[in-house]
């Protein structure tokens, strides 16, 4: 057989007779555009969860329109590398450098962080009434447990209850409530807060 006769390559099939790329395309996050189930077809950007406290994705982050239109003056940017677009204007920033990553090193940490992300919300939102915006990648895991920890902090909630009043208000947090990757560092943070109490 010459070159030009070769037979096309053959490609690596899943269970579900897909090829591994489309398997990927369909099943990965980062392969499909952020795209993962038709819910995602809705997804908003940002969603308000209280008069001042917004949480939302990498595109709220960036986006000028948000922040003018929402007098947004403080952002907690739970990512370690998405850029802190607005910092050189009238901007407060905070960035919790934690990866989603499923490790025990990132439960850890943002456990660690909790304490400092709950006073940060709490000046901005509640005592300089500011609005602010919280935010990782996709808003649905980082920055969903931060809000959620300020609730358990500051409002007295139960990790349950937090997370599901984060829900009601962005239903795509925790993966529409399927996964909480950060619960352990929530209600070790609680359990933190009941013995202080």
């Amino acid at each position: 057989m010459n070159a030009d006769t070769k037979r096309p390559k053959r490609q690596r099939r899943t269970k579900h007779n897909l090829t591994l790329q489309d398997y990927m395309t369909k099943h990965s996050p980062l392969k499909a555009g952020l795209k993962v189930t038709d819910e995602d077809e809705n997804l908003e950007d940002v969603n308000q969860i209280t008069r001042r406290i917004y949480l939302g994705n990498v595109q709220s982050a960036k986006s000028k329109k948000f922040f003018e239109d929402k007098k947004i003056t403080a952002v907690l940017n739970c990512t370690k590398d998405i850029p802190n677009t607005f910092s050189k204007k009238d901007v407060e920033y905070m960035r919790i450098p934690v990866d989603d990553s499923l490790k025990e090193r990132d439960f850890e940490l943002m456990y660690k962080y909790m304490p400092v992300i709950c006073e940060f919300i709490h000046k901005h939102a509640d005592i300089q009434k500011n609005n602010i915006l919280v935010h990782c990648a996709m808003g649905r895991e980082r920055s969903a447990i931060a809000v959620a920890a300020y609730f358990v902090c500051k409002h007295r909630m139960t990790p349950h209850d937090a997370c599901k009043y984060v829900m009601d208000k962005r239903p795509e947090a925790f993966w529409y409530g399927k996964s909480v990757n950060f619960d352990q560092a929530l209600n070790r943070y609680y359990k933190d807060i009941k013995k202080r109490t």
